[in-house]
């Protein structure tokens, strides 16, 4: 399968773009320079998922008609940390980096002839660039040289804009990374030298540094906790502890309340959607983002307009009921349908507010 699903990261290289592809984009996007991207992978809808093989292309929504992937590479290859697209609609593959000892890697295809394909697919790339034949891109820092392989599939043998971006994240104290630029760019030079590529990257390989200690995730997390404590603040209700931060979903049923959540990606970047029934009151489906905007989503009509006229009050009722029970629909299929373990009266207003004059 070329879909990984991964879980959510908690350190390392893979946290870290997790975390910014989901919560901090616009960060993410000014360090790498492309402009705005349109992110493809990792999300958190898609079960942080990452691509690989014929997947990752269909990810972006390419072809590679005149030298398919599969005549170049076999089956198994690399495993793409992020994928986007640009405005302009170029491809954009992402390796990234949280620590040195990362960029250190050897072929391991299990058989000769994969091994075969792979020199002969690596030995084409360094004549495209004019590195010399006695470096051998197999050992010592093969995943960077596979890469780079990639896109001078992509870019020169198909003609498909594509950029390859090596994000390497800068400060990361759990994994003892680089704490400055200038240490990681001692250790890329070293690999461009051990690969014999000296000043021969091409334009669309982009080495790129994020400093993660400056990192507004955090305050992203807390702009949207707060304003969902600032909504049920006279329940003293509030979302579990890290909630946002790790992107699940659940439910909170408390001081008669129930309340579903999850978090979410979509064009505008982060967001936290929750669903609200109490029986006291109406129905509230909410999204909030980090910048403290509030929207309001389709919720299920707890009244309805009544008319002295019997035809007319007959269609306000159906316009009544198919609404709720189109919301309802909706609701089920976002997870924030009825479990049971609901407030008693939350299930029987749920129940009441889908029923026709008949029912």
């Amino acid at each position: 399968m070329g879909r990984i699903v991964q879980s959510r990261a908690a350190r390392g290289s893979q946290r870290w773009l997790q975390d910014f592809a989901a919560t901090d984009r616009a960060m993410l996007d000014s360090a790498i320079g492309l402009g705005s991207l349109t992110w493809r992978s990792p999300l958190p809808e898609d079960g942080w998922a990452e691509y690989r093989d014929g997947d990752f292309l269909e990810r972006l929504g390419v072809q590679l008609t005149r030298r398919p992937l599969d005549t170049f590479w076999p089956a198994r290859g690399p495993v793409w940390d992020g994928l986007a697209l640009t405005e302009s609609g170029a491809c954009v593959l992402v390796e990234a980096k949280a620590h040195t000892s990362e960029l250190v890697s050897n072929c391991a295809a299990a058989s000769a002839s994969s091994r075969s394909r792979i020199r002969f697919a690596l030995d084409e790339t360094k004549r495209a660039l004019c590195v010399d034949a006695g470096h051998d891109w197999c050992v010592g820092f093969y995943q960077y040289a596979n890469r780079l392989a990639h896109a001078y599939l992509m870019n020169e043998l198909n003609g498909v804009r594509t950029e390859l971006v090596n994000l390497y994240f800068v400060g990361d104290s759990d994994m003892h990374g680089p704490t400055t630029e200038e240490q990681w760019k001692v250790a890329i030079s070293e690999v461009h030298g051990a690969l014999g590529l000296g000043e021969k990257l091409p334009a669309y390989v982009h080495e790129v540094f994020l400093d993660v200690t400056q990192k507004s995730a955090g305050a992203v997390v807390t702009e949207i906790e707060t304003a969902f404590a600032d909504e049920f603040s006279h329940w003293g209700i509030v979302l579990p502890a890290g909630a946002v931060e790790t992107g699940t979903r659940g439910k909170i049923t408390q001081a008669g309340w129930a309340i579903w959540y999850l978090y979410g990606l979509d064009e505008r970047g982060a967001y936290l959607d929750y669903y609200a029934a109490h029986r006291m009151t109406n129905d509230r489906h909410v999204r909030l983002r980090p910048d403290g905007s509030r929207e309001d989503l389709p919720a299920i009509w707890d009244f309805r307009v009544c008319s002295d006229d019997p035809e007319q009050d007959a269609r306000l009722e159906d316009d009544y009921v198919a609404h709720n029970q189109s919301v309802a629909t909706m609701l089920e299929e976002k997870g924030f349908g009825l479990q049971g373990d609901e407030p008693g009266g939350v299930q029987i207003n749920r129940f009441l507010h889908l029923q026709g004059r008949d029912e």
